[in-house]
């Protein structure tokens, strides 16, 4: 079987969530934070909105992570204050480069 050589266009943070309400309006965004945790850098957000039974999002993640910090993603949702939806898997999918 001949791998597949062509660049990458999914380069990206999967997220499944559970407990958005249908409707509610919800927002993914990648966050850069350094060794202490203190968010440093943000990017645009991924607006969406929640679906009956299961949420899906893919939030887009390009450029570099500088040394030291780590790479997150935000998940925000509009809905009503006793609403608490949960991420409940996720997955990064990258193209990785020495600089």
């Amino acid at each position: 079987m001949q791998q597949d050589k062509r660049p990458s266009n999914r380069t990206c943070v999967s997220l499944r969530l559970s407990g958005v309400p249908e409707g509610v309006q919800c927002q993914a965004r990648p966050v850069e934070v350094d060794s202490n945790g203190a968010t440093v850098e943000t990017d645009q957000p991924v607006e969406f909105p929640g679906t009956s039974g299961d949420t899906f999002v893919k939030v887009p993640a390009t450029g570099y992570v500088n040394a030291n910090r780590r790479l997150r993603v935000e998940v925000t949702h509009h809905g009503a204050d006793g609403t608490v939806p949960s991420v409940i898997t996720g997955k990064a999918r990258f193209q990785v480069w020495e600089r």
